[in-house]
C-alpha cells in the first residue's frame, strides 16, 4: 500500500514538478485571497500543504481527509497555529453546522459517488453568509476531448453538471476557469543589484481576445451574490524555476526520437516482409521437391513389386522344375530353356532398374543445383543487408544534421501520441511477423526431415535391387554348371534344396 509520501500518480505531493505542480499551487494562491481572518475548512486536504499554506493567511484552517495515515503525516510535517487535521469523509463531516466561514475543495468531486451528499454537508458546516470554494475537471476538455480516463476518478461533471450540483444547495455562483497555457513575458529588468522587482503577474492586458476553453472549473459559491467576493480579472502563476518549459523541450527531443523510432520500425518490418517472401518461395521448391521424390518412390515401389512378384513366379517354377525333375528326369532339358527365357526376363527388368537409377540421378542433380542457387541469394540478401545498415547510419548523420529545424515544433506535442500508439502497433506487426517467420522455419524444417526420409526409403530400394542382383546371379552361376544330364542324374536331392532354400532366405532378409 502507498505511503502518504508516495506519488500514486493521483494525489499531489509538493515534491511533485511541472504541470500538476502549477495546477494545485495556482488553486490555493487564488484561494488565499478569499481566506483572511476566516475560518477555513480545507476538505479532502491530502497530504496538507494547501491547509498549512491558507494557515498563513485564514484565522483556523482544518484539514479533512479520508485516509489516517495521511492525516498523521501531515501532523507530524504541518504545525502552525490555528491549523488541525481530522479524518473522515466529505459526506459525512466530523464538525458541527456552521463551523467555517469559509470552505475549500479542490479535485475531490470526480474522486466519489456521493456528491450530493458532500454538497449538503459543505452547506451543513458552513455558516450562513459562508463561502465555498470548489474545483473540477471539465469533462469534455480533461476526457472527452483527449480520449482520456483516469482510473482514479469516479464521476467527473461537464459545465451544466457541475452547475445543476452547485445550485442545488447554493445560489449564488461565480465561476473561473483554469488551463495550462504556452506564453511569453516580458517585464522590466532592475537598474541595480539592490533595486525591487515587481511583477505584475496578475494582470494581463489585451482583454478583448479569448482564451481556450477550461480543463478546471473553479467556482466560488454562496447562499447569495451579495456575500460573493468582488470579480478578481486574470490570475497568472510564474515558473520560476522554469520546470514545464524543460519538460516541453523534453517532449520535443522524445517526438523526434519517437519519429525515428517508427521508421526504423517500418524499415525492419519490410526487411522482414523480404525474408518472408524468400522463406514461402524456398518453401514451395521444397516442396516441389518433395512431390517429385514422392512420385519417384512411388515409381520404384511399384517397380520393386512387380520384380518381387517376377521373382516368386520363377521360384515357383522352380520348385515346379525340381518336382518334374524328381519326378522324371526327362524334363530337364525344358526346365533349362525356361531357365533361360526367366534370365532374359531378368535382364530386361535390370535394365529398367538401370534406367530409374539414371533419372534418379538426374533428379539429385538438379536439387544440388537448386541448393547452390538458394546460397546465391543468400549471400545477395547479406549484401543487400549491409547496403540497408549504410543507408540507416546516413539517414542518422541526416536526422542529427537537421535537429536544429524549428519546423516540427509546432505539432510536436499533438504529434507524441500518434507516434507512441504507431510504434506500439509496430511492435506488435513485427512480432507477428517473427511468429510467421518461426512457423514457416518449422515447415521448412519438416519439409527436410520428409526429403530425409524419401532419400533413406530410396536407397533400401536401390539395396533391395542390388540383393536380387546378386541372387540372379548366383542362379545364373548355379545353372551354367549343370551343363550335362549326366550331373542332374548323380546331383544330390539335397543340395538342390539347399540351393533352393538359400534363395528364400535371401528373399525374406529382403522383405525385412
Amino acid at each position: 500500500m502507498p505511503t502518504p509520501d508516495h506519488f500514486t500518480g493521483e494525489r499531489f505531493l509538493p515534491a511533485c514538478t511541472g504541470e500538476i505542480w502549477a495546477e494545485h499551487w495556482h488553486r490555493y494562491l487564488f484561494a488565499a485571497e478569499h481566506v483572511k481572518g476566516r475560518d477555513v475548512l480545507d476538505a479532502a486536504c491530502g497530504e496538507g500543504y494547501g491547509a498549512a499554506w491558507l494557515a498563513r493567511h485564514a484565522k483556523s484552517v482544518s484539514g479533512l481527509d479520508i485516509d489516517t495515515a495521511t492525516i498523521g503525516a501531515a501532523r507530524a510535517k504541518y504545525t502552525a497555529p490555528g491549523l488541525r487535521f481530522e479524518t473522515g469523509s466529505v459526506a459525512a463531516m466530523p464538525f458541527a453546522d456552521a463551523s467555517f466561514d469559509c470552505a475549500v475543495s479542490f479535485e475531490t468531486l470526480e474522486h466519489l459517488a456521493e456528491q450530493q451528499a458532500m454538497m449538503a454537508e459543505l452547506r451543513r458546516v458552513l455558516r450562513p453568509d459562508g463561502i465555498l470554494i470548489i474545483s473540477t475537471p471539465n469533462k469534455v476538455e480533461y476526457s472527452e476531448k483527449r480520449d482520456f480516463h483516469n482510473e482514479f476518478h469516479v464521476l467527473e461533471l461537464d459545465e451544466a453538471e457541475f452547475r445543476a450540483l452547485l445550485a442545488s444547495q447554493f445560489g449564488a455562483q461565480r465561476w473561473y476557469g483554469q488551463r495550462l497555457l504556452f506564453n511569453s513575458a516580458l517585464w522590466p529588468l532592475p537598474a541595480s543589484a539592490g533595486d525591487a522587482l515587481h511583477a505584475e503577474w496578475m494582470a494581463v492586458e489585451a482583454a478583448e481576445r479569448t482564451l481556450p476553453p477550461p480543463v478546471y472549473f473553479v467556482a466560488l459559491a454562496a447562499a447569495r451574490e451579495s456575500l460573493l467576493p468582488s470579480t478578481t480579472g486574470v490570475s497568472l502563476l510564474a515558473d520560476p524555476d522554469d520546470a514545464m518549459y524543460r519538460e516541453y523541450t523534453q517532449s520535443i527531443v522524445r517526438g523526434r526520437t519517437l519519429e525515428q523510432l517508427v521508421e526504423e520500425r517500418d524499415e525492419q518490418l519490410s526487411h522482414h516482409d523480404g525474408r518472408i517472401a524468400h522463406f514461402e518461395a524456398l518453401l514451395g521448391e521444397r516442396e516441389a521437391i518433395i512431390e517429385e521424390r514422392d512420385q519417384q518412390l512411388s515409381a520404384l515401389a511399384a517397380r520393386a513389386a512387380t520384380m518381387e512378384k517376377l521373382l516368386a513366379e520363377r521360384e515357383h517354377l522352380i520348385g515346379e522344375r525340381d518336382r518334374q525333375l524328381g519326378a522324371a528326369n526327362g524334363f530337364a532339358a525344358q526346365c533349362e530353356r525356361l531357365i533361360v527365357e526367366r534370365d532374359t526376363q531378368l535382364a530386361a527388368l535390370n535394365g529398367r532398374i538401370a534406367t530409374a537409377e539414371e533419372l534418379i540421378a538426374v533428379r539429385e542433380r538438379l536439387i544440388v543445383e537448386r541448393d547452390a542457387q538458394q546460397a546465391e541469394a543468400n549471400e545477395r540478401a547479406l549484401i543487400q543487408e549491409r547496403l540497408l545498415s549504410d543507408r540507416e547510419r546516413i539517414i542518422v548523420e541526416r536526422d542529427g544534421q537537421l535537429s536544429g529545424a524549428n519546423s516540427r515544433l509546432a505539432r510536436a506535442e499533438e504529434l507524441i501520441g500518434e507516434r507512441e500508439r504507431i510504434v506500439v502497433e509496430r511492435d506488435g506487426q513485427l512480432a507477428a511477423v517473427n511468429a510467421r517467420m518461426a512457423e514457416a522455419e518449422a515447415v521448412i524444417a519438416e519439409r527436410e526431415r520428409s526429403l530425409s526420409e524419401s532419400t533413406a526409403r530410396i536407397a533400401a530400394l536401390e539395396q533391395h535391387a542390388a540383393a536380387l542382383t546378386a541372387i540372379n546371379a548366383q542362379l545364373q552361376q548355379e545353372f551354367a554348371q549343370r551343363a550335362g544330364m549326366r550331373w542332374w542324374l548323380t546331383a544330390p536331392l539335397h543340395k538342390i534344396r539347399r540351393l533352393l532354400g538359400g534363395v528364400a532366405d535371401a528373399r525374406r532378409e529382403d522383405r525385412r
